[in-house]
């Protein structure tokens, strides 16, 4: 929206937010850990020993879940909606209404808590799936929107359920 058709500035616009970020990331601490002195000893193998495999594939779908998710809304979105014969302007619009429908994750705990956590992630794992198939199949626009609205919602309403299960 903000740059047009300078697609160039855009990449660069997004490679400087990225590279900032990256820069500011070196000046943070671990939180609830005190510095070490000395030599760090722990070897990447030994994370696994004692892991119940189904957690390491369950951490595996959902990190490839989430680079798809970030593909599809990102930059496969607006092919389709090329695609579809919309205009320029649909890419930098539908962002924004997508970017705004992320903030459905808010209502994942209350949607955990009434249906629980194993029903909240297959039905957002086939809500999903029914998006990414309407996409595959569809040359309509408002179609294509839905779909990726829906892949979105589903994926931030998995999110915060995802990242609990992570971190237990």
């Amino acid at each position: 929206v903000l740059t047009g058709k300078d697609y160039r500035l855009a990449a660069l616009l997004t490679l400087g937010s990225y590279g900032l970020a990256m820069l500011c990331s070196f000046g943070l601490e671990r939180a609830g850990e005190e510095q070490k002195q000395g030599r760090n000893s722990f070897r990447f193998r030994d994370s696994f020993s004692g892991w119940d495999w189904k957690w390491l594939i369950f951490l595996v779908v959902t990190a490839f879940g989430q680079e798809f998710h970030q593909m599809l809304t990102v930059y496969l979105g607006q092919l389709q909606y090329v695609r579809c014969g919309a205009g320029e302007w649909a890419n930098g619009a539908v962002y924004i209404l997508v970017t705004v429908a992320g903030l459905a994750g808010g209502f994942s705990a209350g949607l955990t808590r009434r249906l629980g956590a194993k029903r909240v992630t297959v039905l957002c794992f086939l809500l999903a799936a029914a998006g990414c198939g309407v996409l595959a199949g569809t040359e309509n626009f408002l179609l294509s929107v839905g779909a990726v609205l829906l892949v979105q919602v589903c994926f931030r309403m998995f999110w915060p359920l995802q990242m609990s299960i992570q971190n237990k």
